[in-house]
Parts: C-alpha cells; sequence; structure tokens
C-alpha cells in the first residue's frame, strides 16, 4: 500500500468532496490529520520596530541611575 498526503483549504468544496469520494471508495483508507494555525512569533527586528515607536511616543521609562533602576526591577 502507497500513501498520498493531500493539503488543502478546509473550507474548499472541491477538497471536501475529493476526500468523501476516496472515503467511498473501495480500496482506500483516508485518515485526517487537522491542524491549528500556529501563532506567529514576532522577530527580533518587529520587537525592536515597535520598542522604537513607543520611544518616539514617549512610553519609555526614564531612570535617573542604575539604583533607580533596580529599585524599579525590585518593585515588580
Amino acid at each position: 500500500m502507497e500513501t498520498i498526503t493531500l493539503r488543502y483549504e478546509t473550507g474548499s468544496a472541491f477538497a471536501n468532496a475529493l476526500a468523501a469520494f476516496l472515503a467511498n471508495t473501495e480500496g482506500f483508507n483516508v485518515i485526517e490529520k487537522k491542524t491549528t494555525t500556529k501563532r506567529k512569533r514576532k522577530t527580533n527586528y518587529e520587537l525592536t520596530l515597535e520598542a522604537c515607536k513607543e520611544a518616539d511616543e514617549g512610553k519609555g521609562t526614564v531612570f535617573t541611575d542604575f539604583e533607580d533602576f533596580k529599585r524599579h526591577i525590585h518593585a515588580l
């Protein structure tokens, strides 16, 4: 027995009809593997652009010195 892999859009009428046809055909065994869309992770470039945009909008935090920074971190 050989294996055939088909990838298709779940809303495709043709693909659904083809899957139904093959499931009802002798000698074919249809195994469905449902995939979920993965959340796209932002690249470092995208994160940097967002940080630059926030800095331009004045959304950043300004520390007077390193001790001020450490107090802020420990307060979180």
